[in-house]
């Protein structure tokens, strides 16, 4: 599926493996879709669960997360 669009399939040092997507939601497309060509069904036969390093995301100067350039204040985002 990668190659097909373009993207290196090469590993890298260490094992470590991450192609340059163009964002977040590429990545999280990219991934049901193969979920589904493996024949499980996303949100039936297989689930994904995130645990992203938040901090990272957090602006200290705008009190804010970031997102791909969107800004999320905190109570906000807790109402995901």
């Amino acid at each position: 599926m990668l190659k097909k669009k373009g993207y290196n399939t090469g590993g890298r040092r260490r094992g470590g493996f991450a192609p340059d997507l163009k964002t977040n939601e590429e990545a999280l497309q990219l991934i049901l879709a193969a979920i589904e060509k493996a024949g499980y069904k996303a949100a039936r036969t297989f689930f994904i669960a995130l645990d992203p390093a938040a901090s990272e995301f957090y602006s200290e100067k705008e009190k804010k997360y970031v997102l791909e350039a969107r800004a999320v204040s905190a109570s906000a985002r807790r109402r995901w």
